[in-house]
C-alpha cells in the first residue's frame, strides 16, 4: 500500500517540484517502494552506487546489486581493482579492429572473446551461468539488454558443460533488463545468471567483447 500511495504522491514529489528532487527520494523512500514508484510512472532505470539496473515493471523479486558503468569509470569500483589487466585490455586503442574469436591476455586465467553477431528476442534464448570464470561484458557497437536473474533456484535445461563452464536454465516469469550501450560494462559472477544479446527494439548488429576471469586467479 505504501508503494501505491507513494506512487500517487509522485507529481507532487517530481524532480518539477524543487522542495523535492529524485535523489531524496532515495534517501526518503525504502529501495522496495522507490522501484514500485518509477515501474508506476515508467521513469526509467534505477541508478544507484555507479549501477545502473532496469526492471520489468511487473518483477517484485529482490534486486540484484551487479556492477554496470562506462568503461571509464571501472577505476572506481574497488572490488575490480585485482582485474586492471582485464580493463587495460578493453581500453586498448585497437580494441574495434581485433579479429572475431579468442585473444589471449593471461593464458587461461584471463582471456577474451570478440564477438560480431545479431541481437536477438530473448524468448528465442536461454539464461547461462558459469562456475569457474566470471564475465565482463562490454559493449563496442550496437544496442542490446543483458537479461538477469538469481542463478539459484533456476530450472535447468542443459546441464553443466565442464569443457565450456557453462550450464543453461528455462527463462523464469521475472527477471532484471540491464540496458546496455556503447562503452559501457556489466560484471556477472556464477551467481548471476545471465542472457546477453538481446534486442530492446529491433534486431541488429553487435559488436562486443566478453573477457573470461578465472575467479581462482582473482588476487584478494
Amino acid at each position: 500500500m505504501a508503494s501505491i500511495n507513494a506512487a500517487r504522491q509522485w507529481p507532487r514529489m517530481s524532480p518539477r517540484n524543487p522542495t523535492l528532487k529524485r535523489k531524496d527520494l532515495m534517501t526518503t523512500l525504502s529501495r522496495r517502494t522507490f522501484v514500485a514508484l518509477l515501474a508506476a510512472t515508467g521513469s526509467g532505470p534505477l541508478a544507484y552506487a555507479g549501477r545502473a539496473v532496469f526492471q520489468q515493471p511487473d518483477v517484485k523479486t529482490k534486486l540484484m546489486d551487479i556492477i554496470s558503468d562506462d568503461l571509464r569509470n571501472w577505476e572506481k569500483h574497488r572490488s575490480l581493482l585485482p582485474m586492471a589487466d582485464a580493463f587495460h585490455f578493453l581500453m586498448r586503442a585497437d580494441l574495434q579492429k581485433l579479429e572475431t574469436g579468442r585473444q589471449e591476455i593471461h593464458g587461461d586465467d584471463m582471456y577474451a572473446l570478440v564477438q560480431r553477431n545479431q541481437s536477438r528476442p530473448i524468448e528465442s534464448a536461454e539464461f547461462e551461468a558459469h562456475r569457474l570464470y566470471l564475465d565482463i561484458q562490454y559493449l563496442i557497437s550496437g544496442e542490446e539488454f543483458i537479461a538477469l536473474t538469481p542463478q539459484q533456484g533456476l530450472t535447468v535445461s542443459k546441464p553443466y558443460d565442464e569443457s565450456k563452464d557453462i550450464e543453461f536454465y528455462l527463462k523464469p516469469p521475472q527477471y532484471q533488463k540491464i540496458a546496455m550501450n556503447p562503452g559501457r560494462f556489466a560484471v556477472f559472477y556464477p551467481e548471476h545468471a545471465h542472457l546477453p544479446n538481446c534486442h530492446p527494439n529491433q534486431p541488429g548488429p553487435l559488436h562486443k567483447v566478453v573477457v573470461k576471469v578465472k575467479l581462482q586467479s582473482i588476487k584478494k
